[in-house]
């Protein structure tokens, strides 16, 4: 849930509005290959963690798990999200009763790797993008990302 305050974008890039975050051929496409799998994927309007928990034993479920970055002081979580507030910690343990994989990503942060570390998780990093073309880049975390 957007932080409020959030609107929609006016002008965009270059005055191209929504064309300057979402491209309609991509999207398009992204669409079409979701209807393949879409039985197969549940949304909910829902606390995250709980629904983890219901799910937790059940080898079949893979999670995607995206937290506010709150974590290692971190605000971009905070300044985005109206639901920003996680105990961190609890989601890593959380992570280790899970029977199905699941792919966590989070913002670099010594506080967040050591987290995985002390988890035994796996964890890689990944070059991203900002909305400004800078470069930074975040964690990925999981009990096996050998695919990465």
């Amino acid at each position: 849930m957007l932080a409020k305050g959030s609107r929609f974008i006016k002008h965009g890039e270059n005055g191209k509005g929504i064309g300057s975050r979402w491209y309609p051929q991509t999207l398009a496409q992204r669409i079409i290959h979701l209807s393949h799998i879409a039985s197969r994927i549940d949304f909910r309007h829902d606390d995250g963690l709980k629904v983890m928990m219901e799910f937790a034993d059940r080898e079949d479920v893979i999670y995607f798990i995206d937290p506010p970055y709150t974590a290692g002081g971190k605000r971009a979580g905070k300044r985005l999200y109206k639901h920003h507030q996680i105990d961190h910690e609890n989601l890593f343990t959380i992570c280790e009763t899970l029977t199905g994989n699941f792919l966590m990503t989070y913002d670099e942060s010594e506080e967040v790797k050591e987290m995985a570390r002390r988890h035994k998780f796996q964890m890689r990093l990944i070059p991203m993008k900002t909305a400004h073309h800078t470069t930074i880049r975040e964690v990925v975390i999981g009990r096996d990302i050998a695919c990465l």
